[in-house]
């Protein structure tokens, strides 16, 4: 899976997924092939949902 698409499934944008990769504290094994970042095994990720709750609805 690339790296771009797995930030989407888990509601991040892919520039802070790219990030946290440079950084070493993407939560998903990932290693570069070729151009491009892949994720290694997706399943093996710390969360396989958002790492924040998605606000819906009008604040007060």
């Amino acid at each position: 899976m690339r790296l771009k698409d797995w930030a989407i499934s888990q509601g991040i944008h892919q520039q802070s997924a790219y990030k946290w990769f440079k950084d070493g504290t993407l939560p998903a094994p990932a290693q570069r092939v070729g151009p491009k970042i892949v994720i290694v095994n997706p399943e093996d990720s710390v969360s396989n949902r958002r790492p924040w709750p998605v606000r819906t609805g009008v604040l007060p």
